[in-house]
């Protein structure tokens, strides 16, 4: 019988003093044993020993931030025990708002805060800080009752600049201090009116995550493999000029382009490519592609005119920059000598593995933050009005049209408001006929008839 085993058998058997006493000599022996740690941990807590039990994980996630034992997480167990009341704790505390989980993943943040998402805090759990990812689309979900936050608002921006100023504003107008994952993006916010804008490589939607993107076991049957979205001609202009090359290649070699949203789909596929293509938006921008490649270990090239990527990584080191005129050779040369494609692709996956997954990142960015002293609340920068407008818009992408008409009522009288406002009452005529609602309408297209903004907006509800 392991000695593993014998401990697990003895937990079964609910002998956990006997099993500490066993765990305890082993990490003597093997001092970076993370399942041991967490195991003793595990004991403590039956015997209800919650600061042990704390310490022990404590020490199990440090050792391992994604470790996990049967299906058990070591980092949740670890932010239970913390957040529970039982136990004193000196790491940050986050309030922690989830609107998509697919977008950043709290378990990243467990090993390093105290953290409860906004649907479970209580009156005892004070944060540092409240974090929220956002995405910069106007349709992104907002929470009303941060005007009367206690503690600094932090928006961790995990969208790229796409849109359009009020969206960007209307989404951010809440926040004490703005993350950004691209350099370039600081000073854009701050001449937007923002003061306390922050840059944190990756943020926090960047990185690998090796718990939700594990390595698989499948046969590398494809040259090449590019999966993504190539939907907008427009905004992957720069992208689609590389698929484009791409594409002219496939007589040559093995090639795979797919834009695919399904995960179970999406997943295998990246496991079964020799080289994974990563073509960016743009020449300013991470994408989490290149993280996940590089994460299970395969050859990754990526556009050589992205200074964010060699802030991080070096050429022929840990992957292969490429531009459309030495994209041909450089498939040809990295199929044909595979010694040096693997020695690369090892380089990589250790960089990232170490350095680049959604807990160093996360890790990074509760340090900024916590070193960071922003300047008088950037709330201020906003008159009145532009907030009330501002939260109009982000209520009208929302398609909460009765609350959007709300905020613009009460906006001081001009073009701007009266046009937001025959836009709310004409989406709201659209759901639900009324006809002094139509008689509004009329009557503010009447007033306004030489304004071809509210013209056309009038002459679309008639075609």
């Amino acid at each position: 019988m392991t000695t593993l085993t014998k401990i697990e058998r003895l937990i079964t058997q609910k002998n956990y003093r006997l099993a500490i006493n066993i765990l305890e000599a082993k990490i003597e022996k093997e001092p970076q044993g993370h399942l041991y740690y967490f195991l003793c941990g595990k004991c403590y807590l039956n015997i209800k020993n919650y600061q042990k039990s704390f310490e022990c994980f404590q020490r199990a996630v440090l050792l391992n931030p994604y470790g996990n034992y049967d299906s058990e997480i070591y980092s949740v167990f670890l932010n239970e025990l913390a957040v529970s009341g039982q136990v004193e704790t000196n790491r940050p505390k986050i309030a922690l708002e989830i609107f998509d989980a697919n977008t950043v993943h709290p378990r990243s943040l467990y090993p390093i805060a105290d953290c409860i998402t906004m649907d479970k805090i209580n009156d005892n759990f004070k944060p540092d800080f409240y974090l929220i990812p956002n995405w910069l689309s106007p349709a992104h979900p907002v929470t009303d009752n941060l005007d009367n936050c206690s503690c600094p608002v932090v928006s961790m921006i995990v969208d790229r600049l796409l849109y359009a100023e009020e969206h960007i504003k209307g989404n951010l107008i809440y926040s004490d201090i703005i993350i950004a994952m691209e350099n370039y993006a600081v000073d854009i916010y701050k001449k937007l009116g923002f003061a306390n804008v922050l840059y944190v490589p990756g943020a926090g939607s960047i990185g690998y995550d090796p718990a939700a993107y594990p390595r698989l076991n499948f046969k590398r049957i494809y040259d090449v493999v590019f999966l993504g979205n190539t939907s907008s001609p427009i905004i992957y202009r720069q992208r689609n000029k590389i698929l484009k090359k791409l594409d002219s290649l496939k007589e040559k070699y093995n090639i795979l382009i797919k834009f695919v949203t399904d995960y179970e789909e999406y997943w295998p596929l990246m496991n079964q490519a020799k080289i994974v293509i990563d073509a960016t938006i743009d020449s300013n921008a991470l994408n989490y592609r290149m993280f996940q490649a590089m994460g299970i270990e395969t050859l990754c090239f990526i556009e050589d005119d992205n200074p964010m990527v060699t802030e991080l990584y070096t050429d022929k080191e840990d992957l292969v920059l490429y531009n459309c005129e030495n994209l041909d050779s450089l498939i040809e040369y990295y199929l044909t000598n595979t010694e040096e494609s693997t020695r690369i692709s090892r380089n990589g996956y250790l960089k990232t593995i170490n350095n680049y997954t959604h807990y160093h990142f996360l890790k990074k960015t509760v340090e900024t933050l916590l070193k960071y002293q922003p300047q008088e609340s950037q709330k201020k920068t906003f008159s009145p009005e532009k907030i009330l407008m501002y939260k109009g818009v982000v209520k009208h992408y929302q398609n909460k049209h009765q609350e959007a008409l709300n905020y613009f009522l009460v906006i001081p009288e001009n073009i701007e408001s009266i046009n937001n406002i025959l836009v709310q009452k004409i989406n709201l005529c659209e759901r639900s006929y009324e006809q002094e609602l139509e008689k509004e309408i009329k009557m503010t297209f009447d007033n306004h008839k030489n304004n071809p903004i509210i013209s056309f907006n009038y002459i679309s509800v008639l075609y």
